[in-house]
């Protein structure tokens, strides 16, 4: 028997409603502001800078040869004719960032529900974790995007010294190396030590957009 799609959908929908409500009702009345610990940016970020066709012509050349079930054009043909397309993606790019608007056509994406690990119940939603597939022009100006958060955060903002995800240079292998190191400083100077992981369930869906933009 086969996971139908109707059914997956359905449970994924409301699998972060059900969380953000659940989140909702925890918070009422406790007057909670996510930005309360933050330590405020020197410089806020109001503008994206221009796009230019190097720079276009850079990411799309570093992007990988796989296509998109949604591509109008594939992948390989982009890359190889990056000095024709990528005039036309930075051009889209920059009135994407000018208008604060992104094409409607390449907010959408395909799911694949891919089973979280052999031997799960195949019929059951909760074993499969959901893939989005987007259209590789989408990504290109997602990675456009992302050089410029990136570099005003590096510039500017005030990022915990201790993150290692979405960091230049650091990886779960550099946060597994400083948790070693700590736990064994700890050993070596005779005190005890405990370990507390947390796992959010669905946490990129269950970000709050405004709290982000913020």
């Amino acid at each position: 028997m086969r996971l139908s799609a109707t059914r997956s959908l359905r449970f994924f929908v409301n699998k972060v409603r059900n969380i953000k409500l659940t989140i909702a009702s925890v918070l009422t009345c406790r007057h909670a502001e996510p930005l309360s610990w933050d330590v405020p940016c020197r410089r806020l970020l109001t503008t994206f800078g221009p796009v230019t066709a190097d720079e276009a012509r850079r990411v799309l050349r570093s992007m990988p040869s796989k296509s998109s079930p949604l591509d109008f054009v594939l992948t390989p043909l982009l890359k190889a004719c990056a000095g024709v397309f990528s005039e036309i993606i930075a051009n889209l790019a920059n009135l994407t960032f000018q208008h604060g608007s992104f094409p409607t056509r390449f907010r959408t994406a395909q799911i694949t529900p891919l089973l979280k690990q052999q031997g799960l119940e195949a019929t059951d939603p909760s074993s499969y974790r959901p893939i989005s597939n987007l259209n590789t022009t989408s990504k290109v100006l997602e990675r456009l995007v992302l050089t410029r958060i990136t570099s005003h955060s590096s510039e500017w903002a005030a990022v915990d010294p201790y993150q290692s995800a979405y960091r230049r240079g650091h990886s779960t292998e550099t946060v597994l190396l400083r948790i070693t190191s700590d736990i064994f400083e700890a050993f070596d100077a005779g005190q005890s030590v405990v370990l507390v992981a947390l796992d959010q369930s669905a946490a990129f869906d269950c970000i709050d957009h405004n709290t982000l933009i913020d």
